[in-house]
């Protein structure tokens, strides 16, 4: 089966990008796994001309499979790394893969796939902020409906309450610095819009409309330290957040940030239905609660962020 796999890879037209040292992630030997059943909605986006060397190789973010031809993950995942002005690299660079929790190694179940369109809200992405941080794949073909394995996870619908347990999945670093050949889930709860201000206040970093705070604060981190960017938050069954920032097991006490699905979710939709059109989302739609927030208090929160966003630059500029 893998040998099958790279001869496909080798007959996929060639990147656009230049050569560079083959570097490959040094591996952790045999991490803890999670039942590809309960993950069956996990993807893997990879560089096409390093998973020409070798299974695996290329893999530089996850995602979620959101319809059987679509997959859902981070817009930071193309930005171009060599000239890092928020300019994305062409879709013809990146191969979807389904059905592999082990990312190094292929299975039955495993299928590679091209991107047909990319779904972005931005021309470049704003590497400070990270804003808008969530992109659409629309793939070259379909998985078939009555997988086993591979199966595509509903999106929130609704706000979720602050301390709600959720799973966060990836192929993310593990606390010794490794990162997880196999694909792992950690759970955690969602941290309420109140306190992840007063953490802003007191760690100097910003979140932004359309982002979701969740993590263990003040807690070691329990397994493994998953979600490489665009990797899913689940809360009660439903993707509820995207694995954007701030997630890293040496700071226990900083939240974890994700873009909030349901921030975005009629985007989504559109995107879904028709990924070639312009978009025009913030000029025609009012944006929805972030997951975690209270009627009454969105506001208020957004009102005190952006002062503190004002003191902050302005500080910086006296000093």
């Amino acid at each position: 089966m893998q040998l099958l796999l790279l001869l496909w890879l080798v007959m996929l037209p060639a990147s656009s990008i230049g050569t560079e040292e083959e570097q490959f992630e040094e591996e952790e030997p045999f991490p803890r796994a999670t039942a590809a059943a309960s993950i069956g909605h996990l993807a893997s986006l990879r560089m096409l001309k390093m998973e020409r060397r070798r299974f695996g190789a290329g893999h530089i973010c996850a995602g979620s499979l959101i319809r059987v031809n679509a997959v859902l993950t981070a817009a930071q995942c193309f930005v171009d790394r060599e000239i890092f002005d928020g300019s994305f690299l062409p879709i013809s660079e990146f191969v979807v893969v389904l059905g592999t929790p082990h990312r190094f190694a292929g299975s039955p179940n495993t299928m590679i796939f091209g991107l047909k369109h990319r779904v972005l809200m931005q021309d470049k992405f704003d590497v400070k902020f990270h804003e808008m941080d969530l992109a659409v794949l629309i793939l070259t073909r379909s998985v078939a409906q009555q997988h086993a394995v591979v199966k595509p996870i509903e999106l929130a619908d609704r706000p979720f309450k602050r301390a709600t347990e959720c799973q966060m999945s990836g192929w993310g670093r593990s606390p010794s610095g490794f990162s997880s050949a196999v694909a792992v889930s950690v759970g955690i709860p969602i941290i309420g819009p109140r306190i992840c201000l007063i953490k802003q206040t007191t760690q100097e970093f910003f979140v932004q409309p359309g982002m979701l705070c969740a993590n263990q604060l003040g807690k070691l981190k329990r397994g493994y330290c998953t979600g490489d960017a665009g990797g899913s938050l689940v809360c009660e069954g439903q993707l509820a957040g995207i694995v954007s920032w701030g997630v890293r097991c040496d700071t226990p006490h900083h939240p974890g940030i994700f873009t909030d699905v349901l921030y975005y979710a009629q985007w989504i939709n559109d995107s879904l239905d028709n990924p070639t059109q312009l978009d025009d989302y913030f000029g025609n739609i009012a944006k929805p609660l972030a997951c975690g927030a209270h009627p009454g208090q969105e506001i208020l929160f957004q009102w005190i962020h952006f002062v503190l966003f004002d003191i902050y630059f302005i500080m910086a500029a006296v000093q």
